[in-house]
C-alpha cells in the first residue's frame, strides 16, 4: 500500500509502465479498475510483465487521488505550455493572458493549482469592487406590503395580520454568482491545492458566501450565457468556471470522504482547440458549426464535429471529423465515418484531421465524397501549426473551384 512519502505514479498517454506490486497493491488496482477504467488500462502481473502491473494512460491529463495520501498523475504527450494554449482556445481564456508570467507549472497539477489561483484571484478582485447584482423575484409573508400583494393567497386566510408579497430583490445571489461560488467550493474540496493556493482559495469562498448561497451549476451552465456592460468580466471567469467544472468530479475512493480527481480528456481537447482556433480564424465568407446533430433514424443521430459552410449562401462546402491519434495509416472505420456525416450533410468534401500527418496520407473518392487527410499538429508553435493548417484548407478549397480560406 503506498504512503504519504510515496511518490505518485506519472503516466505519459499511451506509454505503458511497470510498477512493481510493493508499489501497487492489488487492493489499490481493483479501484483503478472499477473507478479508471476508461483513462488507465490494468494489466495483472503475470511472466509477460516481469512480475509487475503494467498501466497505460488512454490518452487523459490531470490527477487522480486514489487514496487520501497517493495519486496517479496522468500526463500529456504535449508539453504543458501547449497544453495551456489550447485550453486557452478551447474555453476562451485569452483575456487572462495565462503565458504572460502566470505559467510556472512543471506538472499537470501544478497547472491545476495556478489556474485554481488565478480564477481565485480574479473573483476576490471582483468581490472588492462589488459582485453583479441583478433583480430577482421573492415571494415572503411580511408585516409591511412590499410590491405587489399576492392576493390569490390572502383570500386563502382573510384573517391572517401579515401580507403575502411578490416583489423583485435587487441582489448579488444570483446566478453569476453561485457558479463562481459553487466552482470554488469543488475546487477547495480537491487534493491539488496545497499551501501556494489554499488559503486564497479559502478566502475567497468564504467572502462570497456571505451574499451567495451554495448551489450547484454544470459546465454547460458556465456557456453562452448573456452578459451586458456590467457584468461583461464575468465572461472570461465563467469560462475557466466551466473548465475546472468539466474536468473535476466526485470520485467515492479509499476513506470515508470523496475526493475530486481532475482529468482533461486529450481527444475532446484537441476537438474543442481545433474547433475554436478555425472560429477566431476563419475568414469572413465561411462560417464553421461546431458538434452538429443530424438524425438518421427518430431516435439516433450524428454529432459532427465541424461543418463548413458558406457564410453567403448557406451552402455545406465539406465536414471535418478530428481524430486525436498517431496513425501509420488511416482506419477505414474513420473513411466510413467522416463519409457518412458527408453523405448527411451533402458535402462532397470529407477531411480527417489528425495531430500529426499519418504516415500514409490519404487522398482518395468514395463514391462521390473526396476524403482526406489533414494535420493540425499540437507540437511547437500552435499559431504556427494553424496557419499551415489553414493554408492547405485554402489550397483544397482554390483546387476544387471555391474562395479560399
Amino acid at each position: 500500500m503506498a504512503s504519504s512519502s510515496t511518490p505518485p505514479i506519472t503516466l505519459t498517454e499511451y506509454q505503458p509502465l511497470l510498477v512493481s506490486t510493493g508499489l501497487l497493491s492489488e487492493q489499490i488496482a481493483q479501484i483503478l479498475w472499477r473507478d479508471y477504467r476508461p483513462m488507465i488500462e490494468i494489466e495483472p502481473p503475470s511472466f509477460k510483465t516481469g512480475g509487475c502491473w503494467r498501466l497505460t494512460n488512454l490518452g487523459w491529463a490531470g490527477y487522480l487521488p486514489v487514496t487520501p495520501v497517493w495519486g496517479i498523475s496522468l500526463q500529456p504527450k504535449v508539453a504543458l505550455r501547449t497544453l495551456l494554449r489550447m485550453l486557452e482556445y478551447a474555453y476562451d481564456l485569452h483575456a487572462f493572458h495565462l503565458l504572460d508570467g502566470w505559467f510556472q507549472a512543471q506538472s499537470v497539477p501544478e497547472l491545476y493549482e495556478l489556474l485554481a489561483l488565478l480564477l481565485a484571484k480574479k473573483v476576490l478582485s471582483r468581490c472588492r469592487q462589488g459582485l453583479h447584482r441583478s433583480y430577482r423575484a421573492q415571494q415572503a409573508t411580511l408585516p409591511y406590503l412590499r410590491g405587489q400583494l399576492d392576493l390569490a393567497e390572502l383570500l386563502q386566510r382573510p384573517d391572517r395580520t401579515e401580507l403575502p408579497c411578490r416583489f423583485h430583490e435587487h441582489t448579488t445571489d444570483v446566478a453569476d454568482n453561485q457558479i463562481l461560488l459553487w466552482t470554488l467550493e469543488q475546487i477547495a474540496r480537491s487534493e491539488l491545492c496545497g499551501e501556494r493556493s489554499a488559503p486564497t482559495i479559502r478566502q475567497t469562498v468564504r467572502t462570497l458566501q456571505r451574499s451567495v448561497s451554495l448551489q450547484p451549476w454544470t459546465a454547460g451552465a458556465c456557456r453562452q450565457r448573456i452578459y451586458s456592460r456590467l457584468n461583461q468580466d464575468y465572461a472570461p471567469l465563467h469560462g475557466l468556471c466551466a473548465f475546472f467544472l468539466e474536468h473535476s468530479s466526485p470520485s467515492h475512493l479509499l476513506g470515508e470522504l470523496p475526493a475530486i480527481p481532475f482529468v482533461v480528456e486529450m481527444a475532446r481537447l484537441y476537438e474543442r482547440f481545433v474547433a475554436a482556433w478555425l472560429q477566431r480564424h476563419l475568414d469572413p465568407q465561411w462560417r464553421v458549426q461546431i458538434q452538429e446533430t443530424h438524425p438518421i433514424s427518430s431516435d439516433q443521430r450524428f454529432a459532427i464535429d465541424l461543418v463548413l459552410y458558406a457564410a453567403a449562401s448557406g451552402a455545406v462546402y465539406c465536414v471535418m471529423d478530428t481524430k486525436y491519434k498517431v496513425a501509420a495509416r488511416v482506419h477505414t472505420a474513420d473513411v466510413a465515418q467522416v463519409v457518412a456525416y458527408a453523405e448527411a450533410k451533402g458535402a462532397t468534401e470529407a477531411l480527417l484531421i489528425y495531430p500529426q500527418p499519418p504516415a500514409t496520407p490519404l487522398d482518395t473518392t468514395v463514391g462521390d465524397i473526396h476524403v482526406r487527410t489533414l494535420a493540425f499538429e499540437v507540437d511547437g508553435d500552435l499559431e504556427q501549426n494553424g496557419n499551415h493548417f489553414l493554408t492547405h484548407l485554402s489550397h483544397i478549397a482554390t483546387t476544387d473551384g471555391s474562395r479560399g480560406f
